[in-house]
């Protein structure tokens, strides 16, 4: 292999080497992909909060059409209020990372989520 051959594979390595680098920076170090994990942390545990609270409303061993009902409805309640704080809440949250990253919101945050 000549000199110059030996050169543009060494630039050609270099080249895929720093792609990979920023790549790699971009998805998972950078401050959007750690405000982005953040909020997919955080609405995973909202959701993970909104599982065990559902579960908690049985209607027990033989329930009657209206203790299903009841308990169907609460069901959807506690899926839609959940559903909606936590979307809330997450948004604002992200939102605020964004404005001031090293801010004590974000910062908690990110030291919860980690």
């Amino acid at each position: 292999m000549n000199t110059g051959a030996r050169v543009a594979t060494i630039i050609g390595v270099g080249v895929i080497a720093a792609t990979g680098a920023w790549w790699l920076w971009q998805r998972s170090y950078s401050r959007d992909a750690q405000i982005d994990a953040v909020h997919q942390a955080c609405t995973i545990e909202f959701a993970e909060a909104a599982a065990r609270m559902k579960s908690g409303v049985q209607p027990g061993e033989n329930p009657s059409a209206i203790a299903k009902s009841l308990t169907d409805g609460l069901g959807r309640l506690i899926e839609g209020v959940t559903g909606n704080v936590s979307e809330t809440v997450c948004a604002a949250v992200r939102d605020a990372c964004r404005e001031d990253f090293d801010g004590r919101l974000c910062t908690a945050a990110r030291e919860r989520y980690r």
